[in-house]
């Protein structure tokens, strides 16, 4: 599931550059070569996104199969009944994309999940890397704030 991810954030980053690109390419001397295709400028653009699409997916089939013959049973959606992951697993994918920060999603998730552990009487069941690991990312994400403040 991580690898399709990751291929999803890169081809949303790559069809965010494609509009920028294009001047670019002219600009470094494959003028000619542009000249020599048929195709405009939007055109040009669509083809090679849906190019990195296509690579997108095929990169995502290998990974889901590489799986399968592994013997990994993979559900898109099961897994999430309970709330104390769902919660987490939902905030670390859609905070990475958002905030183009795969530490702040990532972040998100191990705070969260470790909050709910406690709020919810479980703490027990927490590892103490976990601890360890979520109460650094508090840190983390209170030096930004902080650092604006003392300055």
């Amino acid at each position: 599931m991580h690898g399709a991810v990751r291929c999803v954030e890169g081809t949303a980053r790559r069809i965010d550059q494609a509009t920028v690109l294009e001047p670019i390419e002219r600009a470094l001397g494959w003028s000619r070569q542009l000249r020599l295709t048929p195709l405009r400028p939007p055109a040009y653009i669509a083809i090679k996104l849906l190019i990195a699409m296509l690579l997108g997916l095929a990169s995502v089939v290998i990974v889901y199969t590489a799986g399968a013959f592994d013997g990994v049973h993979v559900t898109v959606v099961g897994g999430f009944d309970d709330l104390e992951v769902a919660i987490p697993a939902f905030l670390t994918i859609i905070l990475m994309p958002f905030t183009y920060s795969i530490t702040a999603g990532i972040g998100a998730g191990f705070v969260s999940f470790v909050v709910l552990k406690v709020v919810r009487g479980k703490a027990g069941q927490i590892h103490p890397l976990m601890w360890i690991v979520s109460a650094l990312f508090v840190v983390y994400f209170a030096i930004g704030p902080l650092g604006d403040w003392l300055t």
